[in-house]
């Protein structure tokens, strides 16, 4: 069997991922549907390393995905946060994620008809393309993923088909800032009309 082509499973996808990324730099893999975003996260992020600059693309986000994100926000793992997904989301995206020390950039393009992670830290940068599952959901799935410098052909070729969605003429960008909600009024003690007897 071809060593840059197997099964991950969700019990080994933490150490099956990095080392299979880490003795090939371009390398294929599939799931049955059962290794999630977050396992798939976990699995790359001992690879980035610190200070992470994400970007995620999905067609369509979930609450799920963005309380991973918010983990990691939380535990100053990312330095910057893009999504970019199928249709404006930006709403949710900003609503879950309020009051983080990142403010995530929003993005869409209607051609992102599938999931990728691009993560570049201080060891180097993955790039990561296939289904981004919140939940487990039945069915093979592919990956081909590639770890390195930014400079290394194999990374510098995935992120380069990726970000390719990132070009100013291809998106649309979302509100980075959503729009002040009219402030609610507290509810005030109300005056009584009767006279107190």
């Amino acid at each position: 069997m071809n060593k840059s082509f197997f099964m991950v499973e969700p019990c080994c996808a933490e150490k099956q991922i990095p080392a299979l990324l880490s003795a090939n730099r371009l390398a294929v893999f599939q799931t049955n549907g059962d290794v999630t975003f977050e396992l798939l996260l976990k699995s790359i992020a001992c690879l980035a390393g610190n200070k992470v600059e994400l970007q995620i693309f999905c067609p369509e986000i979930s609450v799920e995905v963005l309380r991973v994100l918010a983990w990691y926000i939380r535990r100053d793992w990312l330095k910057s946060l893009s999504i970019i997904t199928a249709t404006c989301q930006s709403e949710i995206i900003l609503h879950d994620l309020a009051d983080l020390n990142i403010a995530p950039s929003c993005y869409s393009n209607n051609r992102i008809v599938e999931g990728a992670i691009i993560a570049k830290g201080d060891f180097g940068v993955v790039a990561l393309r296939g289904a981004l599952l919140p939940d487990p959901a039945p069915g093979l799935r592919n990956y081909v993923a590639s770890f390195g410098s930014e400079a290394a052909a194999e990374t510098k070729a995935l992120t380069a088909s990726l970000t390719s969605f990132l070009h100013p003429r291809n998106l649309d960008k979302a509100k980075q800032e959503p729009e002040p909600d009219a402030k609610i009024k507290r509810d005030e003690p109300v005056e009584s009309t009767s006279e107190s007897n």
